[in-house]
């Protein structure tokens, strides 16, 4: 009997992304390439969240799959080694860095909310944990 890695969300049976999605011309691997998984990345644009993040997640109806490929891609933070300010440049820490969680303020738009909530959900659903280091 084979296996298959679909994941069944209301009516639809979805496939889990493929290295493909990752690497590829996915549209979310392009935007995480050219935001934060770069050598020199192009850096936060608020603006960015509503065209490149949520207006194709809204347009393609929030589709999970959509989501574990961002899941994926670190889209809500990234652990990466930072010196801390009161230590030695050797010492360091990981420390949360990359987009969504860190660029969140409190002048955050409704987007950047949306987004964080259903990066969380997505976390939770696949028993991964949301805050911890």
């Amino acid at each position: 009997m084979e296996k298959f890695d679909k994941t069944i969300v209301g009516a639809i049976e979805e496939t889990r992304p493929t290295v493909a999605d990752l690497h590829g011309g996915n549209l979310f691997a392009q935007a995480a390439k050219k935001y934060w998984l770069a050598e020199k990345p192009a850096g936060f644009k608020p603006e960015a969240l509503k065209t490149e993040f949520y207006d194709p997640l809204e347009r393609d109806g929030f589709r999970f799959r959509s989501l574990l490929i961002l899941e994926n891609l670190q889209f809500l933070e990234k652990f990466v080694p930072r010196p801390l300010p009161h230590e030695p440049q050797l010492l360091i820490r990981f420390v949360c860095a990359r987009f969504l969680w860190p660029n969140f303020t409190e002048t955050a738009s409704n987007y950047h909310v949306v987004l964080i909530a259903l990066m969380v959900n997505v976390k939770r659903r696949e028993n991964l944990n949301v805050w911890g280091i």
